[in-house]
């Protein structure tokens, strides 16, 4: 069984520095040369905070089948309106530069992101 990937993040608007609702869509992505693989969908909670348990095969599609850490990023939506995108954080190597359990897996938190909207 392969260890899961569990990826965190907070969303703060811009100005007031709240939590982002839960009315937003938020997706994680993997950023690859032809199609951008979708890892998980999530709202934030009370803080603004989303969660994602990913398989790290996930990424590791045909288009990107050699690619062994992901390029990861996240889209806000409003609806079906992208409202944010953050900037992409190349060959996460989640193994070393995140918390790592042998049963549970590695776990990444992408930090804290300030939405203009």
């Amino acid at each position: 069984m392969e260890a899961m990937l569990h990826i965190t993040a907070q969303l703060l608007v811009q100005g007031t520095g709240a939590p982002l609702e839960n009315r937003y869509l938020v997706r994680l992505m993997d950023q690859d040369p032809f199609m951008d693989d979708l890892l998980g969908t999530a709202q934030p909670d009370v803080e603004g905070r989303v969660e994602f348990t990913v398989n790290p095969k996930s990424f590791r599609t045909p288009d990107s089948f050699a690619e062994k850490l992901p390029d990861l990023y996240l889209e806000v939506l409003d609806g079906v309106e992208e409202v944010y995108k953050s900037p992409v954080a190349e060959n996460v190597d989640y193994m070393k530069a995140g918390k790592f359990d042998s049963t549970t897996g590695a776990s990444i938190d992408m930090g804290v992101f300030l939405i203009n909207i």
